[in-house]
């Protein structure tokens, strides 16, 4: 029986971050890189997701080549879209859904919407049972520049981060009148 694609996701990150070294590894004789999206740049391979031990894998994800991280979603003029993240990270205990925004775009309702889809897929994945999500909890991250600027220049670390920056479910009314 062929694989499911949760039992394939470890298999498609720890291929994603190999080829990420490799590139990474054949430029850095020349020079330092780093890898850049449009909304962010990451370090160079001696600083960042790279150089914290509690990230055990790291992808970019491809709009292209992984189908499985295409969610939809309906933009703000009520047209049906979709969307992929920026990037998958596993530590030992999580699976961090991750998208990376300058920080005047994080508030835009498209990407409100697009993190609430994203939620949502984390939700529906976290449902299955452990075994079946390799024993992590998927989490959904909106990371603005400034947040990642500002824990950076404090020598915080990639997973704390991830973990501090990761959205949170609402709790019930009941709860959320209990906190006022």
């Amino acid at each position: 029986m062929p694989k499911s694609l949760l039992e394939q996701l470890p298999e498609i990150v720890a291929k994603g971050k190999q080829e990420a070294e490799r590139i990474l590894e054949s430029l850095e004789g020349r020079h330092r890189v780093g890898l850049q999206t449009r909304e962010w740049v990451l370090p160079s391979k001696d600083a960042g997701a790279q150089a914290d031990s509690d990230v055990l894998a790291f992808c970019k994800i491809s709009e292209t080549r992984h189908d499985f991280a295409r969610l939809r979603y309906v933009k703000e003029d009520g047209l049906p879209a979709f969307y992929s993240p920026d990037f998958l990270v596993r530590t030992e205990t999580s699976v961090y859904v991750v998208e990376t925004k300058a920080q005047q775009q994080t508030t835009h309702p498209n990407v409100q919407r697009k993190l609430k889809a994203a939620a949502a897929w984390c939700e529906r994945i976290n449902g299955l049972t452990p075994e079946q999500r390799d024993n992590r909890d998927w989490r959904y991250v909106l990371l603005g520049e400034a947040s990642l600027y500002d824990w950076q220049s404090k020598g915080g670390r990639l997973a704390d981060l991830l973990d501090f920056a990761r959205v949170r479910p609402i709790g019930s009314i009941a709860a959320q009148q209990a906190l006022i």
